[in-house]
């Protein structure tokens, strides 16, 4: 039997897709930031990504059938929340400091190959990501509620 169209909705685990979405397109984008950006930006942010996904997935181990359960999930997804805003914070320094496509728009001088669709897509995986953890920490609170 199939849902149509338009009663379907995201799986409740869509925040386990968008955290790997958003770790493999940062690990593509920061491989095409130059080289002299590995140790001022790059490296940086692949552990703020790291450092997400590690937090999501130990959160979504357990499930949430005591306030204990709830608790620990809350403070991992809560972790998480916070290093989405640094990260954003830091993609926006990339983006000003590395977004030209000439080397004289270039503070570095070399030339970075993400396209302005490769940051679109990164902002959006970011925000995507905020709202579907922001969500699930609501949810646990109306577990406990109830």
């Amino acid at each position: 039997m199939s849902v149509p169209v338009g009663l379907r909705s995201e799986s409740r685990v869509e925040f386990i897709n968008v955290t790997m979405q958003l770790d493999i397109h940062t690990k593509q984008c920061c491989r095409k930031l130059p080289k002299s950006a590995m140790f001022i930006m790059t490296k940086n942010v692949i552990d703020i990504v790291n450092e997400i996904g590690k937090n999501v997935v130990i959160a979504n181990a357990r499930y949430p059938k005591t306030i204990e359960d709830i608790n620990f999930r809350k403070s991992h997804f809560t972790e998480a929340r916070g290093l989405l805003d640094w990260l954003d914070f830091q993609v926006q320094q990339c983006y000003e400091m590395y977004r030209g496509k000439s080397k004289s728009d270039n503070p570095s001088g070399d030339k970075v190959k993400i396209s302005d669709f490769g940051w679109r897509e990164w902002g959006r995986l970011i925000y995507t990501l905020k709202g579907l953890l922001t969500s699930i920490i609501n949810s646990d609170k109306d577990r406990i509620s109830k």
